[in-house]
């Protein structure tokens, strides 16, 4: 299993005009829309592969504002592996487990930088807790006694 790259194709981010209240509730959705084949072209040959359009939504409540992207994952594999996969979409509009995880993470992780870069230009707070430092406080030992 192969995946080629991860591409956006619709970004939205809208601010309401509210105040942020003391606690703002973050809620992250991302779903797959369609699976479809799609051709890549590799030097003189042509290999199918899968496409994955997705959408991410981050909801901020209360009311704040929102943030959704859609997207494609390119997938390029086996020809029994991609049929499979068609087959179970088309049959019951859900992936094999097997090819969710990674299909899913990739996209989350181009999502969730995008998100954060979205939130920062809106004054919206991260969708994703950020590391932070915090200043410890250092407790004083006793000193140790010498030995004789």
């Amino acid at each position: 299993m192969t995946i080629v790259g991860v591409h956006l194709t619709k970004m939205t981010a809208a601010r309401n005009v509210k105040s942020a209240a003391e606690k703002v509730g973050i809620n992250n959705n991302i779903s797959v829309k369609d699976v479809a084949p799609h051709d890549f072209s590799l030097g003189k040959s042509t290999q199918q592969g899968l496409k994955f359009s997705f959408t991410f939504n981050c909801t901020y409540t209360p009311d704040l504002g929102t943030i959704d992207l859609e997207g494609d994952v390119l997938y390029l594999g086996e020809d029994t592996e991609t049929a499979r996969v068609q087959k179970e979409w088309s049959d019951s509009k859900k992936l094999p487990a097997d090819f969710a995880e990674p299909i899913l993470n990739a996209a989350l992780m181009r999502c969730n930088i995008q998100a954060i870069k979205l939130s920062t230009d809106m004054g919206l707070p991260s969708p994703v807790p950020l590391p932070r430092i915090e200043k410890k406080v250092m407790k004083a030992e006793p000193p140790k006694a010498k030995a004789k």
